[in-house]
């Protein structure tokens, strides 16, 4: 059984991976082409753009594919899931222009590209929940390949000289770029391709969601969190300094998230069957992290060198303190199935408020201190609690 497990987040892994190096290349550029102040900008808005997705998320995934794997089978649960989805972009996108407004008041266009991106990330995460629930891993690799190769051929254009990159249009091609999801439409199971407003479960998935939409909302709010918390501290030169160094260890991230979507699904149907949870199998993939991590310090001053060159030099000192920070996160983020399919989720929001507070503390007194470093050094220390707090309370259930 752990076998199949990973050969399969292997291979969903292998495939986040292949699409973060591609989607890397537009990254450089863009890093390498825009001011160091603008790509604090920059950062700043894709991040406040990726905090409003999972907002219109906010757990309605996980429920949805853990509802309808475990002992669900009624035909609503789909239609429910679509229509909540409607609702959640409608209500995020409102508050979200004035958010952007707040941050850059005399740019329509930004706002415009904003609401965009939201509508094209809706799409990309609803048709992920279709692709996990069917376990369909080479059209869920797909939905970040397609916009990452978009993005490339955007990043070609401005080395060419062709495209004169900006704030604005490098924030058009990381948004729109997603729409190109819409191709894997045809691959999507038969009972999803048809709309129908429904919500005869919108208050389960509301009140079951919340612990997992909140932990969600943290994991994606923190590059948001630690820009804003870096812009008001310090200024945008460093926000586009602690940012590159948090983009690259977020590698962790889409660790945990291949692991987080093979092991749900497939808990989910032990659940299903009577089964128990393989906690054997979660502890193994842990050590495999850890071990990740140490590779991952080995080689990163180097890659930050070679690539970004200079400029972006002292991103190095954070660096190796947000790899550990980082791999803490992912551990205790993949463990949270763990929650889902057992139906403990208010353990889920425990874990996640104990993060962001000790976070919170702990930033605003190391970041005013120690500028960058305190920061990570904050981040380090809420993803060990978080993971301190998340396995001592599988062990007590368990």
């Amino acid at each position: 059984m752990f076998r199949k497990s990973f050969v399969k987040i292997a291979f969903v892994s292998g495939g986040n991976i292949l699409n973060a190096g591609i989607g890397f290349f537009f990254l450089a550029v863009v890093a390498k082409t825009l001011s160091l102040e603008d790509f604090g900008k920059y950062a700043l808005l894709t991040s406040i753009l990726l905090v409003c997705v999972k907002l219109i998320d906010f757990g309605s995934n996980s429920i949805y594919v853990t509802k309808y794997l475990t002992n669900e089978d009624d035909k609503s649960i789909t239609e429910t899931f679509h229509s909540l989805k409607i609702i959640l972009l409608s209500v995020v996108a409102l508050v979200s222009l004035g958010i952007v407004n707040y941050f850059f008041p005399t740019n329509v266009w930004l706002s415009l590209i904003f609401v965009a991106g939201l509508v094209a990330y809706t799409i990309n995460f609803t048709f992920y929940a279709h692709f996990q629930k069917e376990e369909k891993y080479t059209q869920l690799i797909l939905l970040n390949t397609l916009p990452a190769l978009v993005k490339t051929i955007a990043a070609v254009f401005v080395l060419l000289n062709t495209i004169h990159l900006n704030l604005v249009n490098a924030f058009a091609f990381f948004s729109l770029s997603i729409f190109a999801d819409v191709i894997l439409f045809p691959f999507l199971p038969e009972g999803a391709k048809h709309f129908k407003f429904n919500f005869t479960h919108v208050r389960t998935f509301i009140v079951k969601g919340l612990p997992s939409g909140f932990s969600q909302l943290v994991q994606e709010a923190w590059p948001a969190i630690n820009n804003t918390i870096t812009k008001y501290v310090r200024n945008y030169n460093d926000v586009g300094t602690f940012s590159l160094a948090s983009k690259i260890s977020n590698i962790f991230a889409l660790v945990s998230l291949s692991i987080f979507t093979v092991l749900l699904p497939k808990n989910a149907r032990l659940k299903g069957q009577k089964k128990t949870y393989d906690i054997g199998e979660t502890i193994l993939i842990s050590f495999g992290i850890i071990i990740l991590a140490f590779l991952a310090i080995a080689v990163s001053g180097v890659f930050i060198k070679l690539v970004f060159g200079e400029k972006f030099e002292g991103s190095i000192k954070v660096l190796d303190i947000l790899i550990f920070a980082s791999a803490f996160s992912a551990i205790h983020t993949f463990m949270e199935n763990y929650f889902l399919v057992e139906n403990q989720t208010k353990n889920i929001l425990w874990v996640n408020v104990s993060k962001l507070v000790v976070f919170m503390i702990a930033a605003l007194i190391l970041s005013r201190q120690f500028g960058i470093e305190g920061l990570a050094y904050a981040n380090l220390l809420a993803a060990t609690t978080a993971l301190i707090v998340t396995g001592v309370t599988i062990a007590r259930y368990h």
